[in-house]
């Protein structure tokens, strides 16, 4: 009889403290390590590739002649053009990258220029006798090439798509090819008198220029290392001057141009070294 009663109140016991230890006990099992670690897209290390596009172009020119009053004009250089980039990305989190880039693009933007012709006139006697003087510039310009080293400033929304703003120094090699014809003729009382005396003088320069330029544009992931960009640069490569000396009645012409260029181009870029992904 102490036995059975012994034995009933253990198991009573274990009823008790069973249901009570359990209801010490987490529900759901609690996760104790460290952040969760996500593996996102490496823009870092070095690149190598090519690109392509159409450029407007403008030289705001300005002509001071030799005796007579200056002109103005401008020269639309239009084309397309051809290079290649090279540069080096760094990603310091998984939000922003930072890098440098340098490039170098041979164009086909050429334009000419045809300002106002500007004359002179000297009259004696009545009915009067005149001398008139008419100068015509103008000028072929080309620009040949040019290139630039710019910082990049990278935003990711998306860890395969960035969109970046550009900025630095640009030089480029301008061509200008001017001409002046000086037409020398006689009128008496208004009327033409003997035939007009024409005289020509042409010349080439080549000049190498620096300047600045800024843009943006938006690189996006091919495939693995492969990126493509899409890309606007605004490039400013300054006053370059030119003096074209005349010959006989032909004066000298110095003229100055202001170069400015506007390019939209695309690109396809290669990275070397580094992982394709990391964790941030």
């Amino acid at each position: 009889m102490r036995k059975l009663l012994l034995a009933g109140v253990t198991l009573v016991a274990l009823g008790v403290i069973g249901p009570a230890e359990a209801a010490d006990l987490p529900a759901e099992p609690v996760y104790k390590g460290g952040p969760l670690i996500v593996p996102v897209y490496d823009w870092t290390g070095f690149y190598l590739g090519i690109s392509g596009g159409y450029s407007r172009g403008n030289a705001a020119n300005t002509y001071a002649i030799t005796g007579f009053a200056p002109v103005a004009g401008s020269t639309h250089m239009d084309g397309g053009v051809f290079g290649g980039q090279a540069g080096f990305n760094w990603q310091p989190n998984r939000n922003f990258v930072v890098g440098l880039e340098v490039d170098l693009q041979g164009t086909w933007q050429n334009g000419t220029d045809n300002p106002p012709a500007v004359t002179t006139t000297t009259c004696i006697g009545a009915p009067p006798l005149c001398s008139v003087t008419t100068n015509v510039v103008g000028v072929d310009q080309k620009l040949r090439w040019f290139g630039t080293a710019r910082g990049r400033v990278g935003f990711l929304p998306f860890d395969h798509v960035m969109l970046y703003v550009t900025g630095g120094a640009a030089f480029g090699e301008i061509e200008s090819n001017p001409t002046v014809t000086n037409t020398a003729a006689l009128t008496f009382n208004g009327v033409p008198f003997g035939a007009p005396v024409i005289q020509i003088a042409s010349g080439t320069a080549i000049n190498t220029h620096g300047g600045w330029t800024v843009g943006g544009g938006s690189e996006w992931v091919l495939s693995g290392p492969w990126t493509a960009k899409l890309e606007y640069l605004f490039v400013d490569l300054g006053t370059v001057t030119n003096t074209l000396v005349g010959g006989g009645a032909v004066p000298t012409v110095v003229a100055g141009s202001h170069v400015r260029d506007n390019i939209v181009r695309i690109g396809l870029n290669y990275r070397f070294g580094g992982p394709v992904t990391a964790s941030y």
